[in-house]
């Protein structure tokens, strides 16, 4: 179910903000201000445990994860929380009014440009 998918990534994206919020409230005078941003894009994509006996990683492989890559990177420059997919926030309950349009994105190796939104 795509839907509970991104809702239950989308939750869980909050539970860090809202810990990263509460560590940053806590932080010791003169310490950095912790900041996140996040992507968050629906679709296949291949997970587990790859490597050898002497380097396992847990990874997530495939464009999805390059496509969510590039989202984040997107938050970053724009100072945003995080972006997400217009497909992703379309196939979910998520509340659409709390994110702004960002227009279209070209990411490479994706054919068609995406429509994306952000969350401040």
């Amino acid at each position: 179910d795509p839907s509970g998918a991104v809702a239950n990534a989308f939750a869980a994206f909050h539970h860090i903000a809202g810990g990263v919020a509460e560590k940053n409230s806590n932080r010791v005078a003169n310490a950095a201000e912790i900041v996140i941003a996040g992507g968050l894009h629906s679709g296949p994509a291949l997970v587990g445990a790859f490597g050898d006996d002497r380097r396992l990683e847990f990874t997530a492989l495939g464009k999805t994860v390059n496509v969510t890559s590039r989202f984040e990177a997107i938050a970053k420059e724009g100072d945003l929380r995080l972006v997400v997919s217009e497909y992703s926030l379309n196939s979910s309950a998520l509340d659409q009014s709390k994110f702004k349009d960002l227009g279209t994105v070209a990411v490479r190796g994706v054919a068609e440009p995406i429509k994306i939104a952000g969350l401040d």
